[in-house]
C-alpha cells in the first residue's frame, strides 16, 4: 500500500486533484479518464495488474467518453 499512496502523492502534486484514498482501480480510471494512458499503464506494470483487468477498465472508461476513435485503434491492436 505504501507504494500506491506514494504514487497518489506524487499525482496530487502534478495534477492538482486528489488522489489520495482512491484504490488502485479508482487511480487508474481516474488517470485514463484524463488522457494520462502513460501514467496508467506505469501504475499496471508496478503493481502486476493482469492485462485483462487493464484492458477492461480501459474500453469501460473510453466508452464513457464516446471516445470511439480510440477505442477503433484499441481494437486494431
Amino acid at each position: 500500500m505504501h507504494l500506491l499512496f506514494s504514487n497518489q502523492i506524487k499525482l496530487k502534486e502534478k495534477f492538482k486533484h486528489p488522489f489520495v484514498g482512491l484504490s488502485l482501480q479508482e487511480t487508474m480510471a481516474k488517470l485514463l479518464y484524463d488522457k494520462e494512458h502513460k501514467l496508467a499503464e506505469g501504475l499496471k506494470k508496478d503493481f502486476k495488474v493482469p492485462e485483462r483487468r487493464f484492458w477492461l477498465l480501459k474500453i469501460n472508461i473510453l466508452a464513457m467518453q464516446r471516445d470511439w476513435n480510440e477505442l477503433e485503434k484499441l481494437g486494431k491492436n
